[in-house]
């Protein structure tokens, strides 16, 4: 049976993956918690969360396992698979890209503690009402806990990330998993990974958005089954 390490997006925990992804995924789990997940004075770095997912997999001795990323969690997958390659057997990048810039307004608004419950209704209701009411109650509940220090540092993190250069470095297998509507991560990140990464195979969910996991947590198993497989 496959060890799967499954690391969470930006201001997210090990929560966000559901039951019913992780009930069909075929392998030996291993959910992360990423630093600083509650309130801490510490400010965290993609360094920080690296060395965890490495620290992890080489105090459990685990042999080889496949790394799978959601978002902020694939910028640091794809950190894994740069560093240390031979740590690996391969690499799951979910809606995701090489660069994952954050809109600078947002960034400003999350500065402000004060101002972070109005963020979150605001965006909710944009949601709602640009795209789908449902979609915009997943989020709802995917985010309701998250903590203002927590989401602006990982989306910092976020808006720092450049490896659009390094990419076409990945040597690993990897599966790269796109919703068709994702307005934070849209395709067009990652047909560039698909492009740069040799060995790379990619698949865009027609109708889907950015939380995969948790819109069609079956379909993406059996992809990510079947790829394993493969």
């Amino acid at each position: 049976m496959k060890d799967i390490i499954l690391i969470h997006g930006a201001g997210l925990d090990k929560s966000f993956w559901p039951k019913a992804f992780l009930d069909s995924l075929k392998g030996k789990l291993h959910l992360i918690n990423l630093p600083c997940r509650k309130k801490t004075r510490k400010t965290p770095n993609l360094k920080m969360y690296v060395d965890a997912v490495i620290s992890y997999i080489k105090k459990k001795q685990i042999k080889k396992p496949i790394c799978m990323g959601h978002s902020m969690g694939a910028l640091v997958t794809q950190q894994i698979a740069l560093e240390q390659p031979k740590l690996l057997s391969g690499i799951i990048l979910m809606s995701t890209g090489a660069k994952l810039k954050v809109h600078p307004h947002l960034l400003k608004l999350l500065r402000a503690p004060l101002l972070f419950p109005f963020l979150k209704w605001t965006l909710f209701k944009w949601v709602a009402y640009k795209i789908d009411p449902a979609l915009a109650q997943l989020y709802q509940e995917t985010f309701q806990k998250s903590i203002q220090r927590t989401l602006l540092n990982d989306f910092e993190i976020c808006d720092n990330f450049n490896a659009m250069k390094q990419v076409k470095k990945i040597a690993l297998p990897t599966l790269i998993l796109v919703g068709e509507k994702d307005f934070l991560a849209p395709v067009k990140y990652s047909q560039y990974l698909h492009q740069q990464i040799a060995d790379s195979k990619i698949m865009v969910y027609q109708g889907a958005h950015h939380l995969l996991p948790k819109e069609i947590p079956q379909q993406v198993a059996k992809d990510v089954n079947d790829w394993m497989k493969g």
